[in-house]
């Protein structure tokens, strides 16, 4: 068997898969990997079994990797949040369209985004490549496009929680404890949260204020020591506890 065809006998050498079927390969490219993972997919939105899913493999210490495209602003900053916490890495590609997924042993082309709408109504084919040569070709294709991945500069919620990925992407999991042991308070609901000036609202809070992204809006507490005192998303502190930080 050729690297490339990986686990295809699974589906008695079926190569082309449509509709519903196609999470299900997603779910087997992810359970035959022992090295690493790519997705390549513009768009993202995560789904609880394919997180589930992603979580056992990285228990196995595969490497995990999303290329998505750099000007598709996420809607769900918890997707990307969740991504950091996994240590996932992220890499933002510019113009990117393509939907390639593989691992080391299996490749997949297909016209289905990592997206949980996809999967639900979404009419879209996969096929798994079988040819070992033309497997090289995409392999060498999605490297190419981590040479031209590219970080937005964007507005700072936008590089908080994707150029950061990227950045902090080999960060140790002591670290990340250190960056978020000390706590915090959301600066709309004064409601506890781990301190972070970069994330100062809470989750529901951030779903409220991400509709606008207004960074000067005029929120209510300071997220470091609590205080009523007028704050913003760009300007989480109190003028005592900015002071004391500078």
């Amino acid at each position: 068997m050729s690297a490339s065809a990986g686990t295809g006998s699974e589906h008695n050498g079926k190569e082309a898969f449509f509709d519903e079927e196609i999470q299900h390969q997603f779910y087997e490219l992810i359970r035959s990997a022992t090295q690493n993972i790519i997705f390549v997919t513009p768009y993202i939105e995560l789904w609880v079994h394919l997180q589930d899913e992603m979580r056992v493999a990285l228990a196995r210490g595969v490497d995990i990797t999303f290329l998505i495209r750099e000007d598709a602003t996420p809607r769900r900053p918890e997707d990307l949040e969740w991504f950091r916490a996994n240590r996932i890495k992220v890499y933002l590609v510019p113009n990117l369209h393509a939907k390639i997924y593989l691992n080391e042993k299996r490749v997949i082309v297909s016209s289905m985004n990592i997206h949980r709408t996809s999967i639900i109504d979404s009419k879209d084919f996969a096929m798994v490549v079988k040819n070992e040569d033309v497997a090289k070709m995409f392999r060498e294709y999605v490297s190419s496009l981590i040479g031209k991945a590219a970080i937005p500069k964007a507005s700072r919620p936008i590089r908080d929680y994707v150029s950061g990925l990227v950045e902090k992407a080999a960060m140790t999991p002591h670290s990340f404890e250190r960056q978020t042991s000390e706590d915090g308070y959301c600066i709309r609901s004064r409601d506890k949260i781990p301190f972070n000036t970069g994330k100062p609202l809470c989750a529901d809070c951030f779903r409220q204020w991400n509709k606008y992204q207004d960074e000067d809006y005029e929120e209510k507490y300071c997220h470091s020591c609590g205080k009523s005192t007028k704050t913003s998303f760009a300007k989480p502190l109190c003028m005592a506890c900015w002071k004391k930080s500078n």
